[in-house]
Order: C-alpha cells, then sequence, then structure tokens
C-alpha cells in the first residue's frame, strides 16, 4: 500500500470515529439526573442535544439513500441515559455503513461532513459547556482520549 492509501485510510477512520469517540467521552460518567437537567433554563439538556443528534444520524441514513426527511418528526419512546446511548450507538454504526459503502460517492461525502462531522462536533461543544456548569471540575480535554 502507497503512502497515499495509508494517509487516505487514516483520514477515513478519524473522520468517522472522532466526533463518537469525543461524544462519548463528553458523556462519560455523568449521572442520569444531570444528563436531563436543564442547566439554562429552557435550553436543551444533554438528553435533549442526544435526541438531536441521534434524530441527525436518522436523517442522514435517508438523505444518504435519496430519500426525504421531514425535521422534528424522529421520536425516541425512551429517554434514559442508557436507552439514548444504545439508540445513538445503532443509528451512527447504521450511518457509517451507509457512509462506508459509498465513500467514493461525493454526494454523500458532503452529507457525512455536514450531518455528522460538522454538526455533530457542534452539539459535542454544547454538551461540553454544559457539563462544565454541572460538574465545575471536569476536565474538557478528556474528550479527546480514546474510548
Amino acid at each position: 500500500m502507497e503512502l497515499l492509501e495509508i494517509e487516505k485510510d487514516f483520514y477515513k477512520k478519524k473522520i468517522i470515529y472522532q466526533t463518537k469517540n469525543q461524544l462519548l467521552n463528553a458523556i462519560k460518567d455523568i449521572s442520569e439526573e444531570e444528563f436531563h437537567m436543564k442547566v439554562l433554563g429552557e435550553l436543551r439538556s444533554i438528553a435533549d442535544i442526544l435526541i438531536h443528534i441521534c434524530e441527525v444520524s436518522y436523517a442522514f441514513s435517508m438523505y444518504a439513500d435519496g430519500e426525504k426527511y421531514e425535521w422534528g418528526t424522529y421520536t425516541i419512546p425512551f429517554h434514559e441515559m442508557r436507552g439514548l446511548l444504545d439508540v445513538y450507538h445503532q443509528l451512527r454504526k447504521d450511518a457509517e455503513s451507509k457512509y462506508l459503502s459509498r465513500i467514493e460517492d461525493k454526494h454523500v461525502t458532503e452529507l457525512w461532513l455536514d450531518y455528522i462531522v460538522l454538526h455533530e462536533s457542534y452539539h459535542i461543544g454544547q454538551i461540553c459547556m454544559l457539563r462544565r456548569l454541572l460538574q465545575p471540575e471536569w476536565d474538557y480535554y478528556s474528550i479527546y482520549k480514546q474510548i
């Protein structure tokens, strides 16, 4: 394998797993109460943000298949942390599979970058801010550790 191919493989993996790893680290070891707490009044809780991230993964999969998606229609029948994380893992796994199977398709790659990499990164920042408000001693650099 040529160096260029090795680099391409490295970056493919990095853009697939980096935001997922950061998201899981940002939520790691928070309590169920903290997960649902609306720290800033009516603004979203960490749970609310994770539900939205699940919806985005779901929408990506639909768009990658050429289907339409009506935002705000995705619902999850439960809201406890473990259940939401299980849904996130499954939806993200499905989205990753679609991306990898169509990685040479420029449209799908653009959707992946927009909906997963950039959008998820934005929400990870929100989660980190909420976590710092909940746990001022929390080390926000911990999101960069490998799981």
